[in-house]
C-alpha cells in the first residue's frame, strides 16, 4: 500500500542543512480529524515520488486525505534544506487548512463556496511560509508549487499555483486542467513560442508564481478549476520533474497500459530512463505523481 505522503516532520528534513529549531516547527503531519462531505462518487487515490537520478535531496512532497477527498502535490525550491521544508509546509498547511474550512463553511449552514474555501487555504499555507521565512533569514529564498484536488459534489476542483499539473484523461484523451504559471508558458500565450518549443526552452524552469515569503496578495491567489467527474475519469497531478522528461503522448500510454495503482511508479520509471532523457540529462528532477480514480456514484442513504 502506498503511503498518503513522502513527509513526517519538518525537523527531520535531510541534509543537515535544515536550521528549523524544534520549538519553532509545527507539529509532525497526521491526517486531520475532520468530518467533511464525501464527494458523490467513490474515488481512489495512489501516489509516489522520488528524488531522481542528479539531485542530493528530494524537494517534492505529497500528501493525500482519502477521507476528505483530497489531494495534494507541492514542488520546493530555494537549496535543498529549503525546498523540503516549503514543500513539506505546502502541503501540510493546505491539507490542514482546506478541511477546517471547509467543515467550517458546511457547519454554517450556507451553500459551500468551494472558491472561498480553497483561496483562504492557499493564502495560509503561504502565511506559515512567510513566517518561518521570518524566523529563518537563511531560508528568504524558499518557496513551493501548489496544485491541489478536493472533490466535492459531483465536482473536482484545483487549486493552483506555479508549474506542477494536473490533467484529466477521459475517454482515451489526456487534458492539461491546469496552466503553468511559467515564463515559456507566457511566452506561448504571447505567440513567441510553441509549446513544443517551450518544453526545451533555456528558460523553461523559471516559474512566475509560487509560495512563498517574496508573494503579495495578488500574486498568492491561487487559479480554481472545476471539473464535472464522471465514473471513468483519471485525475493526475505532477510535479515538473515528470514534464520534463515524460511527454503527454507518454503520459497517456501509461494509464491505458496500467492500473491506476501503478501508474505513478510507472511514470516515475519512465522519467528517471535513459529511454526519457531530457536537454539536460536523465533523472535531472525530482519526480512526484499522484492519481486519482473515479469510480461509481455512492449509494445515498435513505
Amino acid at each position: 500500500m502506498m503511503n498518503s505522503t513522502n513527509r513526517r516532520d519538518i525537523r527531520d528534513l535531510q541534509p543537515r542543512l535544515n536550521p528549523v529549531r524544534v520549538e519553532a516547527a509545527p507539529k509532525p503531519i497526521s491526517p486531520p480529524r475532520v468530518a467533511t462531505r464525501r464527494a458523490h462518487f467513490e474515488l481512489k487515490g495512489y501516489g509516489a515520488t522520488h528524488v531522481g537520478c542528479k539531485r542530493r535531496a528530494n524537494e517534492d512532497s505529497f500528501w493525500m486525505l482519502p477521507k476528505n477527498d483530497l489531494w495534494i502535490v507541492a514542488d520546493g525550491m530555494g537549496g535543498h534544506a529549503g525546498g523540503q521544508i516549503a514543500s513539506t509546509l505546502t502541503v501540510q498547511e493546505m491539507g490542514r487548512h482546506t478541511v477546517r474550512l471547509l467543515s467550517q463553511a458546511e457547519r454554517s449552514g450556507a451553500p459551500v463556496d468551494i472558491h472561498s474555501v480553497l483561496t483562504e487555504a492557499v493564502a495560509m499555507a503561504n502565511e506559515e511560509i512567510s513566517h518561518i521565512t521570518d524566523l529563518y533569514p537563511t531560508l528568504h529564498s524558499m518557496g513551493s508549487t501548489l496544485t491541489s484536488m478536493l472533490a466535492y459534489g459531483d465536482t473536482a476542483y484545483f487549486a493552483h499555483i506555479g508549474d506542477s499539473r494536473a490533467y484529466l484523461i477521459r475517454d482515451g484523451r489526456l487534458i492539461q486542467v491546469t496552466e503553468d504559471h511559467s515564463f515559456v508558458q507566457e511566452l506561448v500565450n504571447l505567440g513567441h513560442i510553441t509549446p513544443d518549443q517551450a518544453l526545451t526552452h533555456i528558460r523553461r524552469n523559471l516559474i512566475l508564481k509560487s509560495i512563498s515569503r517574496n508573494s503579495s496578495q495578488h500574486d498568492i491567489s491561487p487559479d480554481i478549476y472545476a471539473v464535472p467527474m464522471k465514473t471513468g475519469d483519471l485525475f493526475l497531478m505532477c510535479s515538473d520533474g515528470l514534464i520534463e522528461h515524460v511527454r503527454d503522448p507518454d503520459i497517456l500510454k501509461v494509464t491505458r497500459t496500467h492500473k491506476a495503482a501503478g501508474v505513478p511508479q510507472a511514470l516515475i520509471e519512465r522519467a528517471n530512463s535513459r529511454d526519457y532523457a531530457s536537454p539536460s540529462g536523465v533523472g535531472t528532477d525530482n519526480t512526484t505523481v499522484v492519481v486519482v480514480e473515479v469510480g461509481p456514484k455512492r449509494r445515498r442513504r435513505g
